[in-house]
């Protein structure tokens, strides 16, 4: 299709942190990650599939190991979702601690535009790339991808095609129709 297709993970965690054992527990896979161990599995899968997008490897709290992964792979957009749950305060932390290059933006999330528009701007100050981001549940409205554009997102996570994704991917497909995207495509 003349094409190039790269490969992303939403590694989600801070689902698989057990605060109690202070361990990664994966009930389903059948084994039990501590923190250094994590790092070296999340390590692994970026090197192995040589991952373009690695989100939320190590949970929530794990800035210092966040900062690892995001040394360890510069080309890869180590992204904060549940480590800066799009709050400009907690974005500052992960720069200063240099916990990530990249950020998940979420309007409702921030709670208004206003402060999603405060978070994107912390973010594109201190060279963090933004991925805005859809919420399970929303409806058909394509807003997000003016408010990607509008923040100079490099990417925009719709999630699985279908319903209410459809929508949003057919409002970027109307935008590149009057040029208006070509920031986002290049990462």
């Amino acid at each position: 299709m003349g094409k190039e297709v790269a490969l992303g993970v939403d590694f989600a965690s801070s689902t698989q942190w057990n605060e109690e054992k202070q361990k990664y527990v994966y009930e389903r896979a059948g084994f039990v990650n501590s923190p250094e161990q994590q790092i070296e599995f999340a390590a692994n899968i970026i090197k192995k599939y040589k991952l373009i997008y690695a989100e939320d490897a190590v949970h929530e709290e794990a800035f210092d190991d966040m900062a690892e992964l995001t040394a360890k792979f510069p080309d890869t957009l180590v992204t904060g979702d549940d480590l800066t749950v799009t709050n400009k305060d907690i974005l500052t932390k992960a720069i200063n601690s240099k916990s990530c290059n990249a950020a998940i933006l979420k309007v409702n999330q921030a709670g208004s535009l206003y402060d999603a528009f405060e978070f994107a701007k912390v973010a594109n100050q201190n060279n963090i790339k933004l991925i805005t981001s859809h919420r399970s549940g929303e409806s058909t409205d394509s807003h997000i991808s003016h408010i990607g554009l509008a923040t100079k997102s490099k990417m925009l996570k719709v999630g699985i095609v279908g319903g209410e994704r459809v929508a949003k991917l057919n409002e970027l497909i109307r935008l590149s129709e009057h040029d208006l995207i070509r920031g986002m495509a290049e990462i």
